[in-house]
């Protein structure tokens, strides 16, 4: 049998740390029996036996699933109905775990009601036969997809593949290739669904032959919120409107909200939008950073078209909201019904876009389409090939460069180039031009891009933005020969004063040994670095500083000037000295951070110094190793604009020689020690390093109760989730799903008053007892704060939806929904039943939906009951 070693390691971790079932699935020759699936050496043939026996007790339940030993063979599983359970289903690999539905099922593969299924590292195949969807949830269920792969699929199928009516979806790090569907999007949603999140997917070339919107359908409801985050949708096509997604809004949002943020939309066509097609109003709209290339419509709105677009507020003239997006399609871009078609455009792409997209063929050049004195903002569209590019200088035009994906498209010098630049020069070089509008912007999206190290090759690294503009999505950055350490960064951003902006987002920077430089290098005042969603692995500097990011910021009162890094993993990152020098360095293994004044020398006495501000949020650092610090150094000048927030620190290192040194984060000088003692720089980080994990220079305090009290502060939200410890990790940009989630994390850490913020959207919550806490339970903070919504469900005769035993409880700017009709005998919504509690609500709205006949619900037991209690009060 083949067993894999990454399979080993996750059983490992479900049994120590869970108390789940867990079962064993592999595909061989013999018969199942009455005990299979108890030990991984006599597992069960098919996923459906597994889940068939341990769902009747509604149990929490992991099921790996191995690679089959009679070569290719795909599971082929009768539909499994999960109402109540927990269903993990967790394969070795997509090309080694294929599940299908039998030639005879006529309903959904996996059909969820009130329970919960997380797919994971696995490949979903349909039948041609089935009449339901791969997956359907009709009630308050989850699905969660991770690692899922879903391609080739040209037999034109006739239904969804997912679809919901209720419940809350979840579509993480998943590909979707080359799928064609009769009538029918890939995802069904209806108005019931409270969430849908697609992050960091991939979605290739789908087409909906005989309807609108390849990839999605939604209707939206009053409550139900979606989320695209730094997703490709790439040549999705539908006879209809809609190429890549059709999204129905409401004509009376509640609470609905529409979230397109770091997105691709490349070569998709539709009717009436090319790539989107949108009807009515969103309670919240936000359209963030997005890239809109080559799409087109037959009829109107290459890119967007947004019908029957009526609502009290205009909310694509929210700056705030949209803004920071760009288009290289032909023009009408956008039509919005009933505006012109010029009168909403550059509310939606406010950025002056490029001209149309040219695309470079397989044997093309880049460098001629371009052309030697390019004019303007040009954009090229790259196929699946290899191809190659002089160096170029982006200062009196702006250049965008978009590849079919980082695993098709690879990008790299001409030799002449090499030849000429082998001593000096970066491949791309931005400078600052006094305008900006279409000049010295450069975007490079979905890409591998090769950075040599041979013998006769010393030439500078990828890109040096001075002063420019510089967005890199999805890229993968290599080496070819390692021979030589690089003296210089990947990537750079510096020129004093100038203005750069640099976005760094979903890009993988791995396999490079340094010396006196790192991955990513900002350095000179007034400059913004973004890095989001980003891998930064097996990265070595050999002269003490951080191997994957060097950041030099400078005292200022200027508060716009920051570097910020969130939702990124550093794993494997190494910086030494000379080993032959026995003496304590300064550098860490992942990110250096040094503070120095321009003007004057300060002195270190001074701890209120404000500078560039540095804020790192919701990353990873793992297995990393430094002199003083295995993830994070910060030198020079004490400064207060530091902030270390929602972090997990895994078995980092700091080798250092004396006790000056930590495992995670060390700081070189004594007056960071107040900074610390006042909880002004971390905020509900957690570490398992070992100590210390903390150390400040000549401080003998190690200060490991900092990020082991990692439950102060909690966020609840739709991308998260509550089942994994590397992902939903109750910080804002990585929340929990649920309520219950960050209560249950918070349990045995009671001594501290806690606080659970709740982003947009609509949260179901059921019989939550609050009774030895001191807790504040917070909604978004808005102009209009009917933004975040509790609603019941299942409550009973004995059981609140809220009950307030002896706890110190205040809610906040929330509204809270009686959504169930509640029957005779009903226990009060929310109940305040202990001498020694209290509970406070302030800018609560407390109501229930209509029902069907457009009438209240009638109530025979009070909302609020009161029966114990040291204080009880309504504000506002």
């Amino acid at each position: 049998m083949i067993f894999a070693f990454f399979l080993l390691a996750r059983l490992l971790q479900a049994i120590s740390s869970n108390d789940d079932t867990v079962r064993y699935v592999q595909y061989f020759s013999t018969e199942d029996t009455d005990l299979c699936g108890v030990e991984i050496s006599a597992p069960c043939h098919s996923i459906h036996k597994v889940l068939q026996d341990e769902l009747k007790f509604d149990n929490q339940i992991i099921v790996n699933v191995l690679k089959s030993t009679e070569g290719d063979y795909r599971y082929e599983e009768l539909t499994t109905n999960i109402n109540n359970g927990r269903v993990t289903i967790i394969g070795t690999s997509v090309d080694d775990v294929i599940i299908t539905g039998t030639n005879t099922r006529t309903d959904a593969l996996f059909a969820v009601s009130n329970g919960r299924i997380t797919l994971e590292t696995l490949s979903l195949r349909p039948n041609e036969i089935g009449q339901k969807a791969l997956i359907y949830m009709d009630g308050t269920g989850d699905v969660n997809l991770d690692r899922v792969q879903i391609k080739n699929l040209n037999d034109a199928f006739n239904y969804f593949l997912i679809e919901a009516t209720a419940g809350r979806i979840l579509l993480q790090n998943s590909y979707f290739d080359n799928i064609q569907l009769v009538a029918q999007s890939l995802i069904k949603i209806h108005p019931d669904l409270t969430a849908l999140t697609i992050l960091t997917c991939e979605f290739f070339n789908s087409s909906n032959l005989g309807g609108s919107g390849s990839i999605l359908t939604a209707d939206v409801g009053p409550y139900t919120t979606i989320q695209f985050i730094s997703t490709l949708f790439s040549g999705s096509s539908a006879s209809g409107n809609g190429g890549a997604c059709v999204i129905n809004g409401v004509d009376s949002p509640v609470t609905s909200v529409l979230i397109i943020e770091n997105c691709q939309f490349v070569q998709n066509s539709g009717t009436n939008g090319g790539a989107l097609y949108l009807t009515k109003s969103f309670y919240s709209f936000e359209f963030l950073y997005n890239s809109f290339e080559k799409n087109s419509a037959s009829s109107s709105g290459n890119d967007i078209y947004w019908d029957n677009y009526y609502t009290s507020t205009d909310i694509l003239k929210n700056t705030e909201k949209v803004f920071g997006s760009f288009s290289t399609s032909a023009k009408p871009r956008v039509r919005v019904n009933p505006y012109q078609e010029s009168e909403q455009y550059e509310n939606v792409f406010p950025e002056n876009s490029a001209n149309e997209s040219t695309v470079v063929a397989v044997g093309e050049s880049i460098d001629d389409k371009i052309g030697v004195s390019p004019e303007g903002f040009k954009s090229v569209l790259l196929e699946a090939d290899n191809y190659s590019m002089k160096s170029r200088t982006i200062d009196t035009y702006g250049l965008s460069i978009t590849g079919s994906s980082q695993l098709d498209s690879y990008l790299e010098r001409t030799q002449s180039s090499l030849d000429e630049d082998k001593y000096a020069g970066y491949f791309f070089s931005v400078t600052d031009t006094p305008d900006r509008a279409n000049n010295s912007t450069l975007r490079l999206s979905s890409l591998t891009i090769t950075r040599y190290n041979a013998d006769d090759i010393e030439g500078a690294g990828f890109v040096d933005l001075e002063g420019g503009a510089l967005r890199l999505q999805r890229i993968t950055f290599i080496v070819k020969d390692h021979k030589y350490n690089f003296t210089t960064p990947h990537v750079i951003e510096h020129g004093s004063r100038k203005g750069g902006h640099a976005v760094i987002n979903g890009v993988t920077f791995t396999d490079a040994s340094f010396k006196g430089s790192a991955a990513v290098k900002r350095t000179d005042i007034g400059n913004l670095l973004q890095i989001e969603n980003c891998l930064f692995t097996d990265l070595i500097d050999n002269s003490d500083a951080g191997a994957a990011i060097d950041i030099d910021i400078y005292i200022t009162e200027i508060e716009t000037f920051k570097t910020t890094i969130q939702s990124t993993l550093f794993r494997n990152c190494t910086s030494y000295q000379n080993e032959s020098i026995a003496r304590d360095g300064v550098g860490a293994g992942a990110i250096s951070i040094t503070c120095s004044n321009l003007q004057s020398q300060s002195s270190n006495a001074d701890i209120f110094n404000k500078a560039e501000h540095v804020e790192i949020n919701a990353c990873q650092f793992e297995n990393n190793e430094g002199n003083n610090a295995g993830a994070i150094s910060v030198t020079g000048l004490t400064f207060t604009t530091l902030y270390i927030k929602y972090c997990t620190f895994k078995n980092n290192v700091g080798k250092g020689y004396s006790r000056q040194r930590a495992s995670d984060v060390f700081f070189n000088y004594n007056s960071y020690k107040q900074l610390l003692d006042r909880g002004d720089i971390f905020t509900s980080c957690k570490t398992t390093s070992d100590e210390p994990q903390i150390q400040v220079l000549g401080s003998s305090d190690t200060y490991h109760e900092l990020m082991r009290d990692f439950f102060v502060d909690l966020t609840i939200g739709f991308i998260g989730d509550d089942d994994r410890d590397n992902y939903g990790r109750g910080g804002p940009e990585e929340p929990y799903l649920s309520v219950q989630k960050a209560l249950d994390e918070s349990k045995d850490h009671k001594s501290k008053k806690r606080s659970i913020r709740i982003q947009r959207g609509t949260y179901n919550i059921e019989g939550i007892t609050l009774n030895d806490r001191t807790i504040d339970i917070i909604g978004v903070a808005d102009i209009d704060w009917k933004e975040s919504v509790l609603r019941s469900i299942n409550t009973d005769e004995t059981n609140s939806a809220i009950t307030v035993k002896a706890a110190d409880v205040q809610i906040e700017s929330l509204v809270i929904l009686a959504f169930l009709p509640r029957r005779s005998g009903y226990a009060p919504l929310i109940k305040l039943d202990d001498p020694t509690g209290s509970l406070r609500l302030e800018k609560v709205e407390i109501s229930d939906p209509k029902d069907s006949s457009d009438k209240h619900l009638t109530f025979d037991k009070p909302l609020i009951e009161v029966l114990r209690g040291y204080e009880f009060k309504l504000t506002k």
